[in-house]
């Protein structure tokens, strides 16, 4: 199927690029392991559903936690365009240069005035005010 297919493609392009890497996991994880998961990585890979348009909440935690999201969701700039410089939309042409230029940019720290903007608390005083 669709995800299967997808999956091995990015894996070996991961593969290619750099030596060492860990692709997750299909398992379902609570909170606290998708926090730990997301405090270990550099890079976080969100691949949409077929049909999703908007952006999940996984990806709002990744770049809270100061991974770059490398991504084939068109439509993520247009939702999170204050943080462009962490996210890179690709497509299956552009994945390998893309994921250089992620490895390039996980080196830098989201700064505190952005962890606070990516709260839970900033997103629910928002959602009532």
């Amino acid at each position: 199927g669709f995800y299967g297919n997808y999956f091995y493609f990015i894996k070996a392009k991961f593969s290619e690029v750099i030596n060492r890497c860990d692709i997750g996991t299909w398992k379902s994880l609570s909170k606290k392991d998708t926090a730990e998961l997301f405090k270990k990585s550099s890079i976080v890979l969100d691949i949409t559903h077929p049909e999703q348009r908007g952006l999940t909440s996984r990806t709002f935690e990744a770049l809270a936690a100061g991974a770059v999201v490398l991504t084939n969701n068109q439509n993520a700039l247009k939702y999170m365009d204050r943080y462009s410089d962490r996210i890179r939309i690709f497509t299956e042409d552009s994945f390998e240069a893309d994921l250089k230029d992620a490895l390039k940019i996980s080196a830098s720290l989201v700064s505190e005035l952005d962890k606070g903007y990516l709260s839970l608390q900033r997103f629910c005083e928002e959602l009532v005010s």
